[in-house]
C-alpha cells in the first residue's frame, strides 16, 4: 500500500519547480523585506543551503549564507572542485535550505566571486521571490530532539498489511507534523 509512496521519499531530495512565476501563489513570498527577513533567519540560524542546478536536482553542493544585502548576497565556496567549476560556468543555480524546519528554494544568479582570508565566496543576485511553503497561522512546537517514533499501519487493496516509519517534527493545534523514513 505504502510502497510507492516509500520509494517516492528515499529518492533523496526533489527539485520543486519553481519556473511559472505567479503573484497570487500564496507560496511564493515576492516582498523584499520578507524576502530580507527569511534570508537574514538562515544566515544567523548558520543553516547548511544546498545549491543546485534544476536539471541535476539529484546533486547539491553544500554552503552558507555569509552576509545577507539588499543589493546582493555572499554564500559560501562549496568544497567540491567540479562543483565550484560548475557553479561559475552556469552562473544559473538554485539554493535549496529549511527556514523554521519549512522548505526555503530561491533562484541565484552569481555576479562574482570576492575573497576574504584566503576564501572565496560567490556574489549572488539578491532573489525576486522565494518559495516559502508555509505561512502557519498558529504557533507549532518543535519536537525533533524528542525523537518521538510514528508507525503507520495500514492495508493494500489485496489485504496485505504495511507499515510507514517515521518521526514527529513538530506540534500544533491542527495537527502533527512528520517525516517518514
Amino acid at each position: 500500500m505504502f510502497g510507492w509512496f516509500r520509494k517516492s521519499t528515499r529518492a533523496g531530495p526533489t527539485a520543486i519547480t519553481l519556473a511559472t512565476p505567479d503573484k497570487q501563489n500564496p507560496h511564493f513570498v515576492h516582498d523584499p523585506d520578507e524576502i530580507l527577513k527569511i534570508l537574514k533567519g538562515l544566515r544567523h540560524a548558520s543553516t547548511v543551503i544546498s545549491l543546485y542546478f534544476p536539471d541535476r536536482p539529484q546533486q547539491g553542493y553544500g554552503s552558507s549564507l555569509i552576509e545577507v544585502g539588499r543589493g546582493a548576497l555572499l554564500l559560501d565556496q562549496v568544497n567540491h572542485p567540479r562543483g565550484h567549476a560548475q557553479l561559475l560556468a552556469e552562473k544559473s543555480f538554485r539554493a535549496l535550505s529549511k527556514y523554521k524546519g519549512v522548505t526555503v528554494t530561491f533562484d541565484c544568479r552569481l555576479l562574482g566571486l570576492t575573497e576574504s582570508d584566503g576564501v572565496l565566496r560567490y556574489r549572488v543576485a539578491f532573489p525576486e521571490r522565494i518559495y516559502y511553503p508555509q505561512l502557519r497561522e498558529f504557533f507549532r512546537v518543535q519536537v525533533q530532539s524528542l525523537k518521538l517514533p510514528l508507525h503507520i499501519r495500514g492495508r493494500d487493496a489485496f489485504g496485505d498489511a504495511d507499515t510507514v516509519v517515521g518521526r514527529v517534527e513538530d506540534l500544533g493545534p491542527n495537527g502533527i507534523g512528520f517525516i517518514l523514513e
